[in-house]
């Protein structure tokens, strides 16, 4: 597992291959939709945001079945990715983190 704030292209957090969840479903979220795309074979397959808006906003622009969750405790709990992308506002980076870390 990997835990990534941000999805920089030369970036070693997310390489060929993997499966990712984004944890807040935002405007950067949409900037880190397109990033990821441009990694051969990396692959959203998750979100996690209370917002229904902000989750329909990224499906829009996967134009891919991905599972949502209302919560990223539910998402940890699915054991189903790779990478765990946040992005989320940044004084709740470090708290999500650990949660990551810990379970």
């Amino acid at each position: 597992m990997c835990v990534c704030y941000n999805a920089v292209i030369n970036n070693s957090s997310i390489s060929k291959g993997d499966l990712v969840t984004i944890i807040g479903a935002g405007t950067m979220a949409r900037e880190h939709i397109l990033n990821i795309s441009l990694i051969d074979n990396a692959e959203v397959v998750a979100l996690a945001d209370p917002h229904e808006d902000s989750l329909n906003q990224c499906k829009e622009i996967l134009k891919t079945k991905v599972s949502c969750f209302k919560s990223h405790k539910e998402m940890i709990k699915e054991n189903i990715v790779d990478v765990y992308l946040i992005s989320s506002p940044n004084f709740t980076h470090i708290g999500l983190s650990l949660i990551h870390i810990s379970e």
